[in-house]
């Protein structure tokens, strides 16, 4: 309990979990361990890897290089370790306690209402200082981080000598043990990940035993001197700017996809801003009445307190904003039973008491905080953050996930109860009285033995980017990265380019070039109104989406592909890769990015993959797809979003191994370059894969009674490139006998012929349903007046396609292959009920080009 004075013989027993590596310790690609901190303090850790660990894998380990042992443990006091912290016994009355805090409301909420929660801060925290019965050992003495850092490096220790042991019971003899398994005594170092509070955790370590340090990633940066002077001042800085997100994110991709934007007519971000305020403050005086089994009111602090001092929306954007824009919405229209069942459903994700005794003990003093000066310092804080400032004076530091927020990207709305009630606060702080045996007051400088990795966001809420760059300039060789995107922790949104940099420092050490700023991969409510059709919905699908990611060389049939496979509700597009073929590679690739523009879907990644075949020279189809592979249209958007640097054939690894086995499909439309080299650097894909759609070859000799076309002086003829080869076979043969040969990919394969694509043509009736839409009855000035820019995109590139065939193999119509090797793998997708109809509909597209003329996939798409 005591590592440095002694003062009692008492230990603890912390609660630690560990997520074993996929390979032994004796595979060379085995990581070591490292360890994770999700935030607080009093967040538990063993919550955090229950519920994070495949997530975390997900970030970190690379099939071919690196797996990690995941640990985590919840610190000394808090969660399952024991002594545990708590200041009521009786959790019923522990509860009912916090209900009256959070009654209470904010401090604005009445006049009274400070006084009342200043009351009840001294009742609390002085109950918590109350002496334990003699003899009994006070973990409250013991809890701080200091501590807990040593803790830290005590399981780092017995992780090395349990490594060492392992590789002895595996490979038998000590002599065979690589020198890097072998147990270094006072010599292990720590691999870390620590986010919020955790980065405090991490910058202590770092301070405290800089000779240990392996890898440190502080996620999320506390300024350490402002919380050592349990200040909690400067937290505030860009809680604003977050905010202003919302208004401006909701204004920019307006209705439906915000609820609080104009049904019709403009939407500005002051606009939706004022709307906020009005909904809040029409609860002040009138607060909203839920009639149900379970009643409720609604009151102006629950908006405060759920919405801001929870910090739902601004913790997590990319989720929760869409969340409390319906929250709020429906209770401007007087229905407030969505807000009631987030009030009887909140969940606390930390050990509040735990949480209070922790931070005071961390922080100096604070007795001679008398009322008026805490008053002071709570307008001070409105000030700074009027949405929020006067909740941050009676709250402290939050955890940025909990046990139900799932890591990276996929975070649930359901959050931990107000930290309104949170009792580790500076109000309550200055009300606790009982001081630690030892703290680390600093300073936090080191040269440590590896240089840490700080990252910050540039509208954090509650820990600011300038947190991260000032607490670098104290760690030799530090490097701050910036994320530029809202929320706490860069976890909060998705950035390819900041995970590829995590990855990459654990992996290797290597830090990112200083000053480096990675961009978000993602935007609250989705694309901008403009970039998408009027009635695009994100409606989740009652039946799982199937995980595809498509290979093309984007010309005219592949952008059919793309169009179908991106804007599905059936389909989970996880990213495309490019290829040489229809054009040379930089114009697939432009191309690509630039139907995603288009259809609104710019957060789908593009990842350039072969610019020629392994032996021989590339081919281009000029003749048919004009010079720039999508020639024929005016209407091509200039693409914003750039094509990601990583090599395609990893990402394309790295994406599909991460989805459940046997539930991914890759989908190949252009030549097999990057398909062959995959399974050939990752054989054991095939295994995990669902199946593999190729577009591709010609039987020929009546194997359909599909028209193959005729060349003028070759007569009829099955090879669309050479009177034998289709083109995408004629373009890389090694690499399609390689993929076609694969035995154990054989069984997974679904091969889509010219002699079947050539029955999916694009007839008048199909290119006229393009650009009306499926309901062309009664066409007339208004229905064509309302043509859209994307129908009008497609309905040119599809026509440009029927000439060039017309012209070169004298079809009276265009085809869609592309499409058509997209939609070949839906009707697999589910064995479900309700799917029946949805594989027999994709059945429809396979077998009748009639389908496309009225009721298509295709028409919805465009919707």
């Amino acid at each position: 309990m005591d590592y440095w004075n002694v003062t009692t013989g008492a230990t603890v027993s912390l609660a630690v979990i560990r997520s074993p590596a996929i390979v032994p310790v004796t595979d060379p690609r085995y990581g070591g361990v490292i360890l994770f901190n999700p935030g607080g303090p009093g967040g538990s850790g063993v919550g955090f890897l229950l519920g994070n660990s495949k997530g975390v894998r997900k970030t970190l380990d690379v099939e071919d290089q690196k797996h990690y042992d995941l640990l985590s443990f919840d610190p000394r006091g808090v969660g399952q370790s024991t002594p545990p912290v708590g200041c009521i016994k009786n959790p019923a009355l522990d509860h009912a306690w916090l209900l009256r805090v959070m009654e209470e409301g904010v401090f604005e909420a009445s006049d009274a209402a400070m006084g009342r929660l200043w009351s009840m801060s001294i009742a609390r925290s002085g109950s918590c200082s109350l002496p334990l019965p003699d003899g009994e050992p006070d973990i409250r003495k013991y809890v701080t981080t200091a501590s807990v850092a040593r803790d830290m490096l005590e399981i780092v220790e017995r992780h090395g000598e349990w490594r060492e042991a392992e590789a002895r019971r595996l490979l038998g003899t000590a002599a065979s043990i690589p020198p890097t398994l072998l147990y270094k005594p006072s010599g292990e170092k720590i691999q870390y990940w620590g986010f919020s509070y955790g980065t405090f955790l991490g910058n202590t370590f770092a301070a405290m035993f800089p000779d240990r340090v392996g890898r440190l990633v502080v996620d999320g940066v506390v300024d350490a001197y402002n919380y050592k002077k349990a200040l909690w001042s400067d937290n505030l800085l860009d809680t604003e700017k977050d905010l202003q997100g919302l208004y401006y994110h909701c204004a920019r991709a307006g209705y439906p996809a915000c609820a609080l934007a104009n049904e019709t007519g403009v939407t500005t971000a002051e606009g939706v801003k004022d709307r906020v305020l009005n909904i809040t403050y029409s609860l002040y005086h009138n607060p909203l009445p839920v009639i149900s089994p379970s009643p409720e009111v609604i009151t102006y602090s629950d908006v405060k307190n759920i919405i801001f001092a929870v910090l739902l929306a601004l913790y997590s954007p990319i989720q929760s904003f869409p969340y409390v824009a319906n929250l709020l919405s429906d209770v401007e229209k007087g229905d407030g039973t969505q807000f009631a069942a987030l009030l009887h459903e909140c969940s606390v994700g930390i050990s509040m008491d735990a949480t209070m005794v922790i931070a005071c003990s961390d922080g100096d003093l604070q007795s001679w905080v008398t009322r008026t000066a805490f008053e002071k310092y709570a307008r001070e804080q409105a000030r700074m953050s009027p949405a929020v400032g006067s909740m941050w004076s009676a709250i402290r530091y939050g955890a940025p996930i909990t046990q139900k927020l799932p890591f990276l990207m996929k975070c649930s709305v359901t959050m931990t109860v107000p930290m309104l009630i949170s009792l580790a606060s500076r109000m309550n702080c200055i009300h606790y009285s009982i001081r630690p045996y030892h703290r680390f007051e600093g300073p936090w400088i080191a040269n440590t033995s590896h240089p840490l990795l700080l990252i910050g966001n540039t509208a954090d809420p509650v820990t600011p980017v300038t947190h991260a760059i000032n607490m670098a300039k104290g760690f030799t060789g530090a490097v701050a990265l910036t994320q530029n995107s809202s929320g706490h922790c860069s976890i909060s949104t998705f950035s390819n380019c900041t995970v590829q940099y995590v990855r990459r420092y654990f992996h290797t050490g290597e830090l990112p070039p200083v000053n480096t700023t990675c961009e978000a991969d993602q935007m609250p409510f989705g694309p901008d109104d403009h970039e998408r059709e009027p009635a695009m919905t994100t409606t989740k699908p009652p039946y799982p989406r199937t995980p595809i990611w498509l290979d093309c060389d984007t010309g005219h049939d592949d952008a059919f592909a793309i169009l179908l496979a991106a804007r599905s509700d059936d389909v989970n597009l996880l990213g495309i890769s490019t290829v040489y073929g229809n054009a040379p590679l930089q114009n697939t690739t432009y191309n690509t990015r630039a139907i995603l523009k288009a259809i609104g879907r710019e957060d789908i990644p593009v990842y350039p993959g072969a610019s020629k075949p392994s032996y021989r020279q590339a081919a281009h189809a000029p003749d048919i797809h004009g010079a720039s592979g999508l020639d024929g249209t005016h209407c091509l958007p200039e693409p914003t979003a750039l094509a990601r640097t990583t090599n395609a054939v990893q990402a394309m690894y790295e994406s599909l191994s991460a989805e459940p086995a046997g539930t991914a499909w890759l989908v190949a439309v252009g030549a097999l370059t990057n398909i062959a080299a995959l399974f050939s650097r990752h054989p054991r894909l095939v295994d995990h894969i669902a199946g593999l759609s190729i577009m591709g070859g010609a039987v020929g000799g009546g194997f359909t009674d599909a028209p193959m076309g005729t060349v003028a002086g070759e007569g009829e003829r099955f090879g669309n490139h050479t009177p034998y080869a289709e083109f995408n076979i004629y373009c890389d043969p090694e690499a399609a006998r390689a993929v076609l040969s694969n035995a154990a990919l054989a069984e997974k394969t679904t091969l889509i012929p010219l002699d079947l694509t050539h029955q999916f043509l694009a007839t008048s009736e199909v290119q006229k349903g393009l650009l009306y839409g499926s309901n062309q009855s009664g066409l007339n000035e208004l229905t064509m007046a309302s043509v859209t820019p994307v129908r009008q995109l497609f309905f040119e590139i599809l026509t440009f396609f029927a000439k060039t065939y017309t012209d070169v193999f004298g079809l009276k119509e265009g085809k869609l292959e592309g499409a058509l090797t997209s939609t070949s793998i839906l009707p697999s997708m589910s064995s479900s009920k309700e799917s029946t109809a949805l594989r027999t509909r994709f059945a429809a597209v396979l077998l009748s080009a009639a389908a496309l003329s009225s009721k298509t996939y295709l028409h919805d798409s465009l919707e």
